[in-house]
C-alpha cells in the first residue's frame, strides 16, 4: 500500500485546480492500495492541520504569491516521509508573482533530489498558450522562466497531461521518457439518459479572465436578441483567482435576458446544465483541457466552443462539441444551429454522455494508482 503527499490546492478554495484535486483524492481514498493521502494544500488564514476522512489529512500551510511559505512545502514532506510525492499543478497555480510560481514549479525537482518519487500533474504548458491573451508579457525573460521550469519538471519520475497531444510534445520538447496521458476525470455520478427538451437558455460557466472572449460571447447574444429568439443568456461562476475584478466590467452591462449568477453550489449544477440548450465556451486561447468541457458532458448537455487545437482534439476524441469560428456572426450561427436542430442536440449529448463514461473519476484514480504500482516496483523514475 502506498502513502501519497498530494500537493495542491483545495476546496474551500475555488479555480486554481482545487475541484479536480477534490475528485481525484475522493476516488483515491476508496484504492485499497492507497493507505494514507497526506494533502499539503493552501493557507485558508494561518497555517492548520485538518482529518478530511479516515484516510486523508490536510495540512493547510502555504499561501499564494508567497515564496517563502512554499519552502514550507519540501519541509513537511521531509517529515511525512511519504513513498510517492504527487503535484497536481499549472503554470500559474501559485498566484501571479513569476517568482513564487517558479518556486513553486520548482519543489518536484527538489523533491526529486531529496529522494522522493515524484508524480506532476501538468494541467498546461507555456508552449501551448497564446502567452498575451492571458494577461502575461510574452518577454524573454517570462519565456526563459517557463522553458527551465518545466524542464525542471520534466526530470521527474513521472508527468501526467491530460491531452495526447500535449504529452507527445512534452515528451520530444523536453526530453521526457516518463510522461504520460491521464484525461482529466468527469462526474459519473451525474450520468443521467439524454433527453431533448427544448428550453430557453444558453450557458457560459466557470471561472473568467482575459483568455476568455466575454465580448465575443455578449455580441453573439445580442445577434440572437435582434432576432427575437427570446434566449437567455446565464452567465454563472466568478472571476479567476488570479483575475478577480475581470467579469465585474461586464456586470454593469444591461441587457435584455442577461444574467449573472455568481458562484453555483454543486447541489444546483445538475438543474442549470439541464435547462440549458448549450454551454458556450468563447475562449481566446486554451490554458489547457477545459473542465467545463468535463463537466458539460458528464450532463449530456452540447457544447459550442471556438476554433482551438485543444477543443478540435476533445471533439476528434468522442466529446458532443460544435466547433466555430472566432467571430460574433458564426457563434450565433452555430448557438441557432443547436437550438434548431433536435436531432443534432441529441447527438450532441449521447456523445457527450459516451464521452463522460470513458474517463471518468475512477477510472483515472485507477490510472494514477498503476502509476503509483509502476514507480514503486521500480518500472519508472
Amino acid at each position: 500500500m502506498v502513502k501519497i503527499s498530494f500537493v495542491s490546492c483545495y476546496p474551500p478554495q475555488r479555480g486554481q485546480l482545487s475541484e479536480y484535486a477534490y475528485s481525484l483524492i475522493s476516488e483515491l481514498e476508496k484504492s485499497p492500495s492507497v493507505s494514507k493521502i497526506d494533502l499539503i494544500t493552501e493557507a485558508l488564514g494561518e497555517a492548520s492541520t485538518e482529518k478530511l476522512s479516515k484516510s486523508t489529512t490536510a495540512y493547510r500551510l502555504w499561501k499564494p504569491d508567497s515564496p517563502l511559505s512554499l519552502l514550507s512545502i519540501p519541509l513537511k514532506i521531509l517529515k511525512l516521509k511519504p513513498d510517492i510525492v504527487h503535484f497536481n499543478v499549472h503554470m500559474a497555480v501559485f498566484g501571479r508573482s513569476r517568482i513564487a510560481n517558479f518556486v513553486g514549479l520548482s519543489l518536484p525537482f527538489i523533491c526529486k533530489l531529496m529522494g522522493f518519487k515524484t508524480v506532476v500533474t501538468l494541467h498546461n504548458m507555456v508552449d501551448k498558450i497564446d502567452v498575451e491573451k492571458t494577461g502575461y508579457k510574452n518577454s524573454f525573460i517570462n519565456r526563459l522562466s517557463a522553458f527551465l521550469v518545466t524542464k525542471l519538471i520534466a526530470a521527474s519520475s513521472a508527468v501526467t497531461l491530460t491531452m495526447k497531444s500535449h504529452t507527445e510534445f512534452f515528451k520530444e520538447r523536453y526530453r521526457c521518457k516518463n510522461a504520460v496521458t491521464i484525461p482529466h476525470g468527469t462526474w459519473t455520478s451525474t450520468l443521467h439518459t439524454p433527453i431533448v427538451q427544448k428550453t430557453d437558455s444558453i450557458l457560459y460557466i466557470g471561472h473568467s479572465g482575459p483568455y476568455k472572449d466575454i465580448d465575443l460571447l455578449l455580441n453573439s447574444f445580442k445577434i440572437l436578441e435582434e432576432k427575437k429568439r427570446g434566449l437567455k443568456l446565464i452567465m454563472a461562476g466568478s472571476s479567476h483567482p488570479n483575475y478577480p475584478q475581470y467579469l465585474e466590467k461586464y456586470k454593469g452591462k444591461s441587457q435584455e435576458n442577461l444574467i449573472f449568477t455568481g458562484y453555483v453550489p454543486e447541489n444546483q449544477l445538475q438543474a442549470l446544465f439541464e435547462k440549458a440548450n448549450a454551454v458556450i465556451l468563447p475562449y481566446r486561447t486554451c490554458t489547457g483541457t477545459s473542465g467545463v468541457v468535463h463537466l458539460a458532458s458528464s450532463y449530456g448537455t452540447p457544447i459550442i466552443a471556438t476554433d482551438l487545437p485543444e477543443f478540435r482534439e476533445l471533439a476528434k476524441e468522442g466529446c458532443g462539441l460544435l466547433i466555430s469560428q472566432h467571430c460574433s456572426t458564426a457563434l450565433a450561427q452555430r448557438i441557432e444551429q443547436v437550438i434548431d436542430d433536435p436531432k443534432l442536440a441529441l447527438e450532441l449529448k449521447e456523445r457527450n454522455l459516451n464521452f463522460a463514461h470513458s474517463r471518468s473519476w475512477d477510472k483515472v484514480a485507477t490510472n494514477f494508482c498503476n502509476l503509483y504500482s509502476e514507480l514503486m516496483d521500480g518500472a519508472l523514475g
